[in-house]
């Protein structure tokens, strides 16, 4: 399971549920991979954030909250793109989903830089 994009995750404790989960997510043409609990999913240990998925995961939260706030909203700077794919996300989605947000949180990526 070297690739991890279109992997899903089924997790219940039990068995019979699990794999037939994991039998109609694999009809979809997608991975999958069964866990008997919650402790056993957060202990898998998170991919890095391949630089070329920075982008796309940055447009898809922008447009999210954009319709949480029913705002049209979008990436016009140019050097924005650069600054988030310099950043060192190191598989921390839920920072760059923090940062796209304008929750103020503490991250490797220069907020003030985002903000100008």
């Amino acid at each position: 399971m070297s690739n991890t994009r279109g992997l899903v995750y089924v997790v219940d404790d039990d068995v019979s549920v699990r794999e037939g989960m994991a039998s109609l997510v694999r009809s979809f043409g997608l991975e999958a991979k069964g866990l008997a609990s919650g402790q056993e999913f957060l202990a898998i240990p998170q991919p890095e954030i391949r630089k070329d998925d920075i982008l796309m995961l940055v447009e898809y939260f922008v447009q999210r909250y954009a319709r949480r706030v029913g705002k049209n909203i979008h990436l016009i700077d140019k050097k924005t793109p650069d600054l988030l794919q310099s950043c060192g996300w190191s598989g921390n989605i839920r920072e760059l989903q923090n940062v796209c947000f304008g929750d103020n949180v503490e991250t490797n990526c220069e907020l003030t830089e985002l903000a100008k």
